[in-house]
Order: C-alpha cells, then structure tokens, then sequence
C-alpha cells in the first residue's frame, strides 16, 4: 500500500461513509416499490459484486486473490456475512422503527464494536488500547445519533433495534477481515469482492428460504435503472474501508465512516428531501457532534485499559 497521510486516509473514510448514504437512499427507494427488505439486500450486494469484480478482472487485479490460498484464517472470509445482516436488518427497521433510531442502534453497536475489535488486536494494525480520547470519540458518536433523533417519529421495537445493534457490532469484524483480507492479496478490490460474494451467498440462500415459506411478497420490479444502483455505493464503501482500515484502524474507520455519512445525508435532505424531509438543526447538530468525534478519537491519549 502506497504511504499516505493520517488527513488523507481521514478524508478516504468520510468519503466511504458518503458512499454509503447513497446507497441507503436508492435501497430505500427501491424498498418502498419492492416491499422486501431481504430482496433488495439481494438486488444491492449482487449489483456491488458486479460493480467489483469487473473492474478487478479487467485491470487483472483479481489475479491477486491466489495469495487467498494460504496463510488465511476462517474468519476472514466471513465479513460478508456481517454486511449482508446488516442491510437486511436495517431495510427492516427502517419502515417500523424510522431512520433515526435505525441509525442509533447501527453507530451504537459498530462504535462499540470497533473498541472491542481494536482493543482484541483484530485488524490489521494490531491491538490498540482504550485510551480516553477513543472512548469519548465514540461517545460523541452516539451522542450525535441521540441529537439527530430529536423531533423524530417512529415507534420503539427493542427487539427489533437489538438486531440492528448486534449487526451493526459485527460489521467491526467485517472491517477488520476486509483489511486482513486486502493485506494478504495485496488489493482492497480483492477483499471488497470476496467480501460481497460471500454477503450475496448468503442471502441468495435466504430468500430461497423465505420463497420456499411462500412468505414473499408478490414483486413488481420497476423500470428506473437507477433503483437498482445502491450496490455501487455499498461497493465504494467496502472496497474504500478495506484500502484504510490497515492504517487507521476499525474505530477511526468507523467514526470517518459515520462522520461522512450524515454529512451526505445532509447534503442530499438539502438538495433533495426524500418523503418531505429536510435540512433542520437536529441533522446539522448530529453531523458536527460526530465531525468532532472523529477528531477527538484521533488524538493521543493516555490508555485506560
């Protein structure tokens, strides 16, 4: 991996959370014509394993993934799972629960879970310890999230949130295999890829099951293109994750991540209000509570475990 800046992998990882906001918006979409959350998880990781695998054929950086064959552990291979379960369980929530609580329990569970996973020297760059500025960089984190949901309607499904929370935990796995993944075959687009077909796998195999029930939906596929193109964020943002996570780590990964994500959100409620909302000082006061924990997580700081 070509050296860069701290600053310069800072801003790859706000840029990966960017990535992701517009998948979220186009999944969102496509879920309200479907009215299956598990399909269009299927339509988006099919569409990102295509949107990788062809340029890491053409380029012949796919050649790279022989280096897979040795010297990898099992759980590398099954970040893909983490992702699937993640946009499954949160285009599941999202219409019982709302966005907002959805995107507490998903920053809640993967802040907490990128402490874990660094502090057990999970990713690539080793065990890194609890210091004061990392645990008040993911406090804020969550803090924002809290602030983003004021004014907010939706109903409190506790069962349903934990899911999400639990999902959001492991994508901090996933990150730290898809950067074990990329350290080993040399190619982000390597690790992003197999990260994607092991995720479309796995819920190609669920909605056989829940067709076989005979507990889907009758589907009407609508003709805009562009409702299918959500795998191509969700592809940037792992393929962009599994480039930075050897350098920055899974919490300052995720933080970036988080951080670039309402910040698009933003963007977009500003530029185009999906279902009537817009810009108001919540989504503004969650976007710098979390600008401000991505700089306060990156900070030195004595370790306190």
């Amino acid at each position: 991996m070509t050296e860069r800046s701290p600053a310069a992998l800072s801003l790859l990882a706000v840029l990966a959370g960017a990535t992701l906001a517009g998948q979220a918006r186009v999944n969102g979409a496509l879920r309200e014509r479907l009215g299956a959350a598990v399909v269009v998880a299927l339509v988006s990781f099919a569409v990102g394993t295509v949107a990788l695998l062809v340029p890491a054929t053409a380029t012949g950086r796919w050649r790279a993934a022989a280096r897979l064959r040795h010297g990898t552990r099992p759980w590398w291979w099954l970040g893909g799972l983490a992702g699937a379960a993640l946009v499954a369980s949160s285009a599941a929530a999202v219409p019982a629960v709302g966005v907002a609580l959805t995107s507490v329990a998903i920053v809640a569970g993967s802040t907490t879970g990128s402490l874990v996973v660094d502090r057990l020297g999970l990713s690539p760059r080793g065990r890194q310890p609890l210091t004061l500025p990392r645990v008040a960089g993911a406090a804020l984190a969550v803090a924002g999230l809290l602030v983003g949901t004021v004014g907010r309607h939706g109903a409190v499904r506790p069962a349903l949130l934990a899911v999400v929370g639990v999902a959001g935990f492991a994508s901090a796995a996933q990150q730290a295999a898809n950067g074990h993944l990329r350290e080993a075959s040399g190619e982000a687009l390597v690790a992003a890829s197999v990260s994607f077909l092991v995720g479309t796998l796995a819920l190609s195999v669920v909605v056989a099951a829940v067709g076989a029930a005979g507990a889907l939906p009758s589907l009407h596929w609508p003709a805009s293109p562009g409702l299918y193109a959500g795998g191509i964020g969700g592809a940037a943002y792992i393929a962009l994750g599994a480039y930075t996570v050897p350098r920055l780590g899974v919490l300052h990964l995720t933080l970036g991540t988080v951080a670039g994500q309402l910040l698009a959100g933003v963007a977009l409620d500003a530029v185009a209000p999906a279902a009537g909302h817009g810009v108001d000082a919540a989504s503004i006061g969650a976007a710098a509570c979390t600008l401000a924990a991505v700089l306060v997580a990156s900070r030195p700081g004595r370790a306190v475990a």
